[in-house]
Formats: structure tokens, C-alpha cells, sequence
């Protein structure tokens, strides 16, 4: 099939499901020909089409790679739309509102004018970092590659970034596993960075922990992460852990 024609069929397919609150057909069946679109549009999609094309990719999840800037644009107006449902789950919406608020600084319908704040380089930056973080199979397995985590611990912007969008979702992701890899990998490296504002902000998390969903697994991975690193500067922050919580939640073997 031409590729305009699977675009538009794949839009319009997810119009009719997003409608009917159900998930669409087309796009299963298809995935291995519509996402190497996401980074080169087909040419005979219209504006409306490029951002209508976006917008439902990134109800299904997708961190689009935008080919140019002028692709770009289109993608902030997908957003944009996208902003409205946010709060909403499958099959209306399956993007992960963390990599929204660290893409964009941005979840709510009211916040459309910020989306144009970042820009096309800035994006494909941030962007990197959340491809890194689901690189690996498991959190045991991210945690093998330190080195590469420390890279952005040590760039003071990327660590601001990480930290305002945590406390933008209140660190309450809206991914159904508890081991959302992007939230994890923020996590990660905050623990790695050791400023003053990253660990009021790993303080911050230990407390709000307490009513988190599954708040005993999350308490769990995250001394996970501090003992395997082994680090006598984190030490502080284990030991509150302990003094929070029962012994019994950091104790278990992975």
C-alpha cells in the first residue's frame, strides 16, 4: 500500500476507536510499516494529516523521532491535542505523562503555550535520555550501565529537567507497571548526581512513597538501586529508608 494512503487509513482507524473508546484495528497489524513514517512523513499528507498522524502515534505510546524541524512543528501541535487526554488511560491514551512534563514541561490542557518552549534540539536531547533509560530488560540491567547514566547526572540541566518533572506528577506515573522504565532511569540519575536539590528531591520521593500505588514495591526498587551502587554518600538516604519503613520492604532478593 502507498504510504499516504496507510497513514491516512491509520488515522483514520484510530479516529473511529478514539471515538468509540476502544482500540484500533489497523495499527497492530500494520506497525511495521507505519513508525518508520514517524521520522520521515510520507509527502502526501497535508498539515492537518502530518499532525493528526502524530497525535495518534503518540496516543499509542510513541517518543517521536521527528526527522527535521519542520516535522517538529508538527509534532508540539500534536501534542498540543493530546494534552486534553492526558489523564486518561487505555485505550483512550497510552502516552506517559513523565515524558510529556520532561519533553515539554507540560500535562494540562492550559499549559499548550509552553509545548513551543522547547525546541527542536532540546527535544531530540531530551528525547535521548528517555530512549537510554528503556534500553534494558530489566532495572537490574540498567543498572549494570552506570557510566552512561553518569553522563547526565553531570549535565546540571538535564538533572533540573528530571527533577521538575518528578515533582510535576507528584512522582505518580501513569505507567501500569510499577518498573516504568523511563520513571526509573530519572531516578536513577538523581541517585547518581548527588547535588543538594537532586536529593531533596529523592527525600521528597521517599515520603510521598507513602501513598503511592504499591508504595512497598517502589520503596523496594529504589533501595534496590542505593545498594547496588553501593555509595557511602548515599548512605543517609538508606538509612532513612529504614527508619521509615519496615526492614522487610528493603530486604527482599531480586
Amino acid at each position: 500500500m502507498d504510504k499516504t494512503l496507510l497513514a491516512l487509513e491509520f488515522i483514520n482507524d484510530e479516529e473511529n476507536a478514539f471515538q468509540g473508546w476502544a482500540q484500533g484495528g489497523f495499527y497492530p497489524l500494520h506497525h511495521h510499516q507505519i513508525t518508520p513514517m514517524m521520522k520521515k512523513l510520507p509527502y502526501g499528507l497535508d498539515d492537518r494529516e502530518a499532525v493528526l498522524f502524530y497525535y495518534h502515534l503518540m496516543r499509542l505510546g510513541h517518543v517521536i523521532h521527528p526527522g527535521t524541524s519542520k516535522q517538529y512543528v508538527f509534532l508540539q501541535q500534536a501534542f498540543q491535542e493530546l494534552l486534553p487526554v492526558m489523564e486518561e488511560h487505555y485505550p483512550r491514551n497510552c502516552f506517559n505523562k513523565l515524558e510529556g512534563a520532561f519533553l515539554f514541561g507540560a500535562l494540562e490542557a492550559n499549559d499548550a503555550e509552553k509545548v513551543t518552549a522547547t525546541t527542536y534540539t532540546d527535544y531530540m536531547r531530551y528525547r535521548e535520555v528517555i530512549v537510554q533509560c528503556n534500553k534494558y530488560s530489566s532495572l537490574p540491567n540498567m543498572r549494570k550501565k552506570k557510566a552512561l547514566f553518569q553522563t547526565y547526572a553531570q549535565n546540571p540541566e538535564i538533572v533540573q529537567r528530571v527533577i521538575r518533572a518528578l515533582e510535576h506528577i507528584q512522582f505518580v506515573h501513569n505507567c501500569p507497571l510499577v518498573s516504568d522504565a523511563t520513571f526509573w532511569g530519572f531516578i536513577f540519575i538523581l541517585v547518581l548526581s548527588k547535588t543538594a536539590a537532586s536529593q531533596h528531591c529523592l527525600y521528597r520521593f521517599t515520603d510521598t512513597a507513602r501513598v503511592l500505588p504499591d508504595k512497598r514495591s517502589h520503596i523496594w526498587i529504589l533501595t534496590s538501586f542505593l545498594k547496588d551502587l553501593q555509595d557511602p554518600e548515599q548512605q543517609e538516604l538508606v538509612d532513612r529508608l529504614y527508619a521509615l519503613y519496615p526492614a522487610a520492604w528493603m530486604d527482599e532478593s531480586e
